[in-house]
């Protein structure tokens, strides 16, 4: 549909501006061009009027012309449409221009015109539209937005674009600052980890060190280990005593005494002679001895 209206605007009526389907409800948004479609079929007799502006007050003062027209070819057309037109509303647009299209085809094979048209008309319908046509004006007014509106709106629109630019700029620029300090933070962690390695490698070079320098001495052996028991080694220690005291006396003696003669000595008792070999005797002795049994203390 939007072909067909796209070729029949540009070849036949020839408007000023080519229309496409991109810019086919951008184009008819301010009216100019539908007013100038109806000046192309003796429709529209005060189209010098018309404005090509996209204020509000142009597209205002456009379609307050236009309704008149449109009324006389009995094309629906009110409030809400001269509206939707305004807002470039797609299919709101290519209906109207739908029914120019058949309206105004009719109009060209019956070779009326617009005084013709104007002159079939009862004069009843005319009398009651020209009371719609005020009441037409006034509501088209409260529906469109005061041009000073606009602006505000467009106004709040970029202050919100460019806030909104901001903020991502802002969100941009924290997350670069937050991404740098994580990766300062894992250098450094890195680092640690790596001076730690270091430090404990040369922990343990000194260590391995140590250990190569450390003189081993051995221990002395355990009494557990000799095979003797506590009480022997106790006897024994006492025995070696007696005997060095006995040692020590007879050289004290030997330093008071004169020597004598052989034969004298065969008299003197051979007491500390056997002494050494009395106190073994005695070690095996009671070493020898042992412990009662428990069982028969008891009993």
């Amino acid at each position: 549909m939007t072909e067909i209206l796209c070729r029949w605007l540009n070849e036949e009526v020839g408007l000023s501006r080519q229309i496409d389907h991109f810019n086919f409800a951008k184009e008819f948004a301010t009216g100019y061009l539908l007013g100038e479609l109806l000046e192309k079929h003796a429709l529209q007799n005060d189209f010098a009027e018309f404005s090509q502006s996209i204020t509000a007050d142009s597209k205002l003062n456009n379609f307050t012309r236009l309704e008149p027209t449109l009324k006389l070819l009995e094309v629906p057309y009110d409030t809400n449409i001269a509206h939707a037109v305004m807002n470039e509303n797609h299919s709101v647009v290519t209906r109207l221009l739908y029914q120019l299209f058949i309206t105004l085809g009719k109009k060209n094979k019956m070779g009326l015109t617009g005084v013709a048209m104007e002159t079939m008309r009862p004069s009843g319908p005319v009398k009651l539209e020209s009371i719609e046509s005020g009441m037409y004006k006034e509501r088209l007014k409260q529906l469109t937005k005061r041009q000073v509106d606009l602006n505000f709106e467009n106004l709040v629109q970029r202050y919100q674009a460019k806030q909104k630019q901001q903020e991502e700029l802002a969100f941009k620029a924290k997350f670069e600052e937050e991404e740098k300090f994580r990766k300062h933070q894992q250098a450094q962690r890195i680092r640690g980890l790596e001076k730690s390695r270091q430090v404990r490698n040369k922990q343990q070079e000194m260590m391995d060190k140590i250990r190569e320098a450390t003189v081993k001495i051995p221990k002395p052996p355990d009494a557990k280990k000799s095979g003797k028991s506590r009480g022997e080694i106790r006897r024994q220690r006492e025995a070696e005593e007696v005997k060095a005291n006995i040692d020590a006396f007879e050289a004290s003696m030997k330093a008071t005494i004169p020597p004598v003669s052989p034969a004298a000595l065969d008299d003197i008792p051979r007491v500390s002679r056997d002494v050494s070999v009395d106190v073994e005797v005695f070690i095996r002795q009671d070493s020898a001895k042992q412990l009662p049994d428990p069982l028969s203390v008891i009993k």
